[in-house]
């Protein structure tokens, strides 16, 4: 190459040096912004909890809240469209299987024993007034014989034809070991007797039809046409592996959760494994401490004794069974009837508020328990200030507020439930359509501001009215109302 040449190819190398050094610098600051924006959303979603207070009420807080709004709907949308997706071959091959194992497993019949049990299961009658009935019960099959005197009624079950989507064959293609109940609008998994499906079937489906009533200005004209997922597990170890990907889900008191990734209710009876068997450790220490007392009491009076507090403490564990499936069902029932958004806008209030309500029946019945612990914490001033509750975000949780977030939870419930009242459901219904029809960019806006254009009332005056209600040990509906203002 001339000297000419190499001093030309000189020049033009020299020439490129700004603009490539422009191109570098755009790079490197687009990449640390990228890298910003990502732990932004890191730490608002709360995976870097220890750094969640630096970044609190500033423009960072705005753009992680925004960035996971976007990749938590993107996420959803992903997950819906490859569980809808056209069946393959061997998919296909698999629905029919699944069609025919569902309709071989259906107990035929149901009857109710004048000793008061209902089973579920097969009922052949061997000759006139005797019968031989199947079922499942905690230990496997079982068989009776019975006479007509055994039974109160009995009757044969009528299903509908099994019909299953695509989601609905992939999903139950998680659980092979399983037996499948299809119960519309509920499929569920498990591997606990029928008459325990059946039972929660029932609370679940009597919660539906009071869910559809109190919420129906937010429901769509449509049916339901997606089937509700419940897997119901017997075996500790396998609610476990379930249970443990969940950070807000308290094993030592909690019998279920519900996870709107897979959209289904986990539910675990602990009523025939662990817990019942720590309820008889305890009756017996009880039976052994009254035999061997000063006052020892005689064996019949003891075994009385024993019965009643084992029953009162199973009565107890039914009872919060009931309680959970109706709460967790409550959680399930607004995400997929689109109460709730899928990206959680409403803030944890609503869904917490919401989901307690929802425990009772009737719906919103008073708690005497949550009055309590309100009352306690408004006499010592412990209470969560409403504004700093109605905003905090869902991927926040309740657990920042660490010994008060029972307290959260309580006050989520008593506003809620006092938004359900006749004088301001109406304009509540508006503040949930509003906020659930937010986008990402509107993340930041603070969600009082919303409330107090939807409802009408600010929300500093009904906090004044919940504050009557727990200075005057009254209930809402003993209160002056407040009427909206237009």
């Amino acid at each position: 190459m001339s000297r000419s040449s190499a001093e030309h190819e000189k020049g033009k190398r020299e020439k490129r040096r700004p603009l490539v050094s422009a191109i570098m610098a755009a790079l490197h600051v687009v990449s640390l912004a990228a890298l910003l924006c990502v732990v932004c959303a890191a730490i608002v979603s709360r995976q870097i909890n220890p750094f969640y207070e630096w970044i609190a009420e500033t423009p960072l807080h705005r753009v992680g809240q925004y960035i996971v709004g976007i990749l938590s709907e993107q996420d959803l949308l992903w997950r819906r469209r490859l569980a809808g997706a056209p069946l393959l071959q061997d998919e296909e091959k698999a629905r029919q299987e699944l069609i025919s194992r569902i309709e071989q497993t259906r107990p035929t019949h149901g009857v109710l024993l004048t000793d008061g049990r209902r089973l579920f299961g097969s009922l052949t009658e061997i000759e006139p007034g005797a019968w031989t009935f199947e079922f499942e019960d905690k230990d496997g099959v079982d068989r009776l014989k019975l006479t007509d005197t055994d039974i109160r009624w009995h009757k044969r079950i009528v299903y509908p034809p099994v019909e299953l989507m695509p989601e609905d064959v992939r999903f139950l293609l998680n659980f092979p070991n399983f037996t499948y109940h299809y119960l519309p609008p509920y499929l569920f998994v498990a591997n606990v007797p029928c008459n325990a499906v059946q039972e929660a079937f029932n609370i679940l489906s009597q919660l539906s039809e009071s869910f559809e009533k109190e919420f129906a200005p937010l429901l769509p004209d449509r049916e339901r046409t997606k089937l509700a997922y419940v897997c119901f597990f017997r075996d500790e170890e396998q609610y476990l592996k379930y249970a443990i990907e969940k950070e807000d889900v308290n094993l030592e008191v909690s019998v279920g959760f519900y996870s709107q990734t897979e959209d289904c209710l986990f539910v675990y009876d602990r009523l025939n494994s662990f817990a019942r068997a720590k309820i008889d450790r305890a009756v017996e220490r009880l039976s052994r401490a009254a035999s061997i007392g000063t006052k020892a009491i005689a064996p019949e009076e003891l075994r009385r004794l024993v019965e009643n507090e084992r029953q009162r403490s199973y009565d107890a564990l039914r009872h919060q069974i009931t309680e959970t499936l109706r709460h967790e069902g409550g959680h399930q029932l607004a995400f997929s009837r689109g109460v709730h958004s899928a990206q959680g806008f409403e803030h944890l209030w609503v869904q917490e508020g919401l989901a307690q309500f929802c425990e009772t029946t009737p719906m919103g019945a008073i708690v005497p328990s949550r009055m309590d612990l309100l009352k306690k914490a408004h006499e010592a001033r412990h209470l969560i200030p409403w504004p700093e509750l109605v905003d905090t975000p869902t991927p926040r949780g309740f657990a920042h507020y660490d010994d008060r977030a029972d307290l959260a939870y309580a006050q989520s419930w008593l506003l809620f439930r006092h938004l359900m009242g006749h004088q301001l459901r109406a304009r509540f219904m508006v503040y949930l359509d509003r906020v659930h029809a937010l986008k990402p960019s509107d993340l930041g806006r603070p969600r009082t501001a919303i409330f107090d254009e939807s409802v009408g009332v600010p929300l500093l005056e009904i906090a004044h009215v919940l504050k009557g209600q727990l200075t005057d040990h009254r209930l809402t509906e003993d209160l002056p109302p407040l009427t909206p203002r237009h």
